[in-house]
């Protein structure tokens, strides 16, 4: 963990997992770019600073916040399922399920046509907007701790594709990727045009997936994958949180609120370890249910159920407060697969932001041309299994994880977060704002107190992880004792994953800070 400590400021304010894109923001909004002129370019350099996080071949998710309008938005750039990638093929090549790595675990990359729509929002030009980005593709960026720990955790996943391994050599302390600037280079050029910018790709990445007898199409990435779209968002006294619609799991984080509020209004949970106790029962009826309801709305919209005061008034009944309850699923996350940011303007405008390549270094493959790594999505949230809700199907959206929210008070913008993590974030995100919206906490407070997580999440690809509570080691230790009274299994770790990054609007300033997980950077002007 790092020192952390809340930031100030009367203009902008920026919070990235990297301190040269936090840079690259700052510098953005000080010539005059809003946060969508920001988010881009902080995007564009998180690809190259964090490539085992994110990357031009993975998902992005932003929502954003207008200031004249007073409205949320959401673009969503999350990829689909490949056309040829259907329960029978993989049959015939006698899959049991869906393999986690390699190119048939991956979906259509996304990032370029979110950024094709998220650049219709900007002032600035865009060779402005990816100047740093690629500078530090071309010039290299220096390895840091953080860095390398990651590679080396990860690199398992690489150690097949040559380019990669080279890429990312572990010997290195200079890193230049100069084939994705030159992709950001095209990118500027051919920006005006969805299908000059995609030819100048499609036989590139279309070849090197042939030559790993993949299920794609060159149909494939000549299809959209980006749209805007309307946030889901409940309301919790005068407070509304906005998250973006299925298939993230931005509803699971409602879900977890609004079931905390229902017991909140019959008695309080000052013991930290009784929360815990309530939270822990939380997840673990809202992930089984995310295991066997939710999905992509193209392929069967649950949203209004999974929502509904029926449905948590029936989930609610279901909690006991005295001992633990069974698991009533399987799974399990992993950290550096995610990336997130948090960026405001003097404008009044805001966004959150959350990009991903599924798994560390995504699918393991790269097409050396274009510098893009896959993603992984396919192998995380799809299934063979054709009772599943996320069984496999060509053009449809797998279960995504990522969930960047924003907050308004009496309707005006309040607050804008999120953190990397798979599925702790659903978690690590209700805990943070629990203690925001119910217990009026500082934003410090909140920030700062020791951080737990409870397994399994809902990754369906990971069987038998025995159901635990894993805690910091700064955790106290009467709640370690509280929970095992409930007959929890606690784990105690040096650190739990994740780094939230909140922005807070205070009345005539901007209050920002992450919770010191990363090597990343938050900055006020």
């Amino acid at each position: 963990m790092f020192k952390t400590y809340p930031k100030y400021a009367s203009n902008f304010m920026v919070s990235t997992g990297c301190p040269f894109a936090s840079l690259t923001g700052m510098r953005i909004l000080q010539k005059g770019g809003t946060v969508f002129d920001a988010a881009l370019g902080v995007s564009a350099v998180l690809n190259v600073t964090l490539p085992m996080s994110c990357g031009i071949g993975g998902d992005i998710s932003l929502i954003g916040y207008t200031k004249k309008n007073n409205k949320i938005f959401c673009l969503n750039g999350l990829g689909e399922t490949p056309k040829n990638a259907t329960f029978e093929n993989f049959k015939k090549r006698k899959f049991l399920e869906l393999p986690r790595t390699g190119i048939l675990s991956a979906t259509v990359p996304a990032m370029f046509h979110t950024y094709l729509n998220l650049y219709k929002l900007c002032k600035l030009p865009l060779n402005v907007l990816l100047y740093d980005a690629i500078k530090y593709a071309d010039e290299g960026i220096p390895i840091g701790n953080q860095f390398k720990r990651w590679t080396q955790s990860n690199y398992n996943i690489i150690k097949d594709d040559d380019y990669l391994c080279k890429l990312f050599s572990l010997k290195k302390d200079i890193i230049k990727q100069p084939e994705l600037g030159n992709t950001y280079k095209k990118f500027i050029k051919f920006k005006d045009s969805f299908l000059n910018l995609q030819s100048e790709f499609v036989n590139a990445l279309y070849l090197k997936t042939q030559k790993l007898s993949s299920f794609f199409d060159k149909e494939d990435f000549c299809r959209a994958q980006a749209f805007f779209e309307s946030p889901l968002s409940l309301k919790f006294g005068l407070y509304h949180v906005y998250v973006p619609p299925l298939p993230t799991q931005g509803y699971l984080l409602l879900q977890n609120l609004k079931l905390f509020e229902i017991f909140n209004k019959k008695q309080e949970f000052k013991i930290y370890g009784e929360k815990i106790h309530l939270l822990s029962e939380i997840f673990n009826l809202t992930f089984e249910q995310r295991l066997k309801k939710a999905c992509d709305p193209k392929v069967r919209d649950e949203t209004n159920f999974l929502l509904s005061k029926g449905n948590l008034l029936n989930m609610a009944s279901q909690i006991n407060l005295k001992m633990k309850s069974q698991c009533r699923y399987k799974g399990h996350y992993k950290e550096n697969d995610t990336t997130n940011f948090v960026i405001s303007d003097k404008e009044g405008n805001s966004v959150s932001c959350i990009q991903s390549l599924s798994m560390g270094f995504g699918s393991g493959v790269a097409c050396e041309e274009t510098g893009l790594i896959f993603n992984a999505r396919l192998g995380r949230g799809c299934t063979l299994n054709q009772e599943d809700p996320n069984f496999i199907k060509p053009y449809c959206r797998p279960i995504n994880t990522i969930i960047p929210y924003i907050i308004t008070y009496k309707d005006n913008f309040y607050m804008a977060g999120g953190t990397p993590g798979g599925d702790g974030q659903p978690q690590w995100n209700a805990n943070f704002l629990i203690s925001i919206l119910f217990e009026k906490e500082l934003l410090e407070d909140a920030l700062l107190k020791p951080k737990w997580t409870f397994f399994p999440g809902g990754d369906v690809f990971e069987k038998d992880i025995d159901p635990c509570i894993c805690v910091e080691n700064s955790m106290p230790q009467e709640v370690d004792d509280l929970l095992k009274e409930k007959n929890h299994i606690v784990i105690r770790k040096k650190r739990i994953p994740g780094c939230l990054r909140i922005i807070q609007k205070g009345k005539s300033y901007l209050k920002g800070m992450d919770d010191g997980g990363e090597e990343g950077l938050t900055l006020g002007a």
